[in-house]
């Protein structure tokens, strides 16, 4: 399918169409090229690693953190392009429909048993697990606060990460409080 992958309707967000969009491609292949040092020309193994990438994103901290590195990089560097890449990716994920396949389940598994978070819980009762869950969405809130702040003027780029990182820290208590995790 054809045009902007970031117009698409929820429907139309499918791996078929997403591996055709030449536009999808190239930014996830530019972003995974940035963030992991991942390259490769096959349409369907960007698609793959790109899925992989942001289901980790969901369930381990740890790739939440690093992206916000990504992030904070993107605006130190002046990269308006890539800090846009990012968000139309993050985006375009939270939209998709998760297909359930076996590889889903071994993403998500894969994230959360690389998660230090996971090991933490075993010792808590799952209370460290439930509060880096609440981090996590907060860390997301946080990358996407600072990608829909950009790269303002020169000066503010220490302003806009430390007040990305505000608003997730808020995000984080308000949901750990909401949870009963605090």
């Amino acid at each position: 399918m054809k045009g902007d992958y970031t117009q698409f309707s929820q429907e139309d967000l499918t791996r078929e169409n997403l591996i055709n969009n030449t536009n999808f491609i190239n930014d996830a292949s530019q972003f995974l090229a940035d963030r992991e040092d991942y390259f490769s020309l096959d349409r369907e193994d960007i698609y793959d690693r790109y899925l992989e990438h942001f289901r980790y994103q969901n369930v381990n901290e740890v790739t939440a953190v690093r992206d916000m590195y990504q992030a904070q990089d993107y605006i130190n560097k002046g990269d308006e392009e890539g800090l846009t890449r990012m968000g139309n990716l993050m985006s375009t994920f939270d939209r998709q429909d998760s297909e359930f396949t076996g590889e889903t389940i071994t993403d998500y598994l894969g994230g959360v048993f690389t998660a230090p978070s996971t090991y933490a819980g075993m010792f808590s009762f799952g209370a460290a697990k439930g509060g880096s869950l609440a981090a996590q969405q907060g860390i997301k809130f946080g990358i996407k606060e600072l990608i829909r702040n950009g790269v303002k003027k020169e000066g503010m780029k220490d302003a806009i990460t430390t007040t990305a990182m505000k608003k997730a820290g808020e995000y984080s208590r308000t949901k750990s409080s909401e949870r009963g995790i605090c």
